[in-house]
């Protein structure tokens, strides 16, 4: 899992437009990003879209029924924008 960690960085509720800082742990090394909730539908979707640092992303939650319980889906998309090659 590459998110290590998460802070919210805006006050209020949690819905569209609310910051955080997610830290992540890829091959290069430990980044963070700023990431913003681009899309937010209480209780099955959030959609988060880094807004600074490397490897631009869109991950995108969504909660579904499934039998007795719920299944978590992500889809997302990344980029290799910001890494080198060394």
């Amino acid at each position: 899992m590459a998110v290590q960690a998460a802070s919210k960085t805006t006050d209020g509720p949690v819905g569209e437009g609310t910051h955080y800082t997610f830290t992540r742990a890829l091959p290069q090394g430990e980044v963070v990003n700023d990431v913003e909730v681009s899309e937010f539908e209480e209780p099955n979707l959030v959609e988060f879209t880094s807004r600074s640092g490397p490897t631009p992303f869109v991950y995108r939650y969504r909660v579904e029924p499934a039998g007795t319980g719920s299944r978590v889906i992500l889809e997302g998309s990344i980029t290799g924008e910001g890494t080198r090659n060394t």
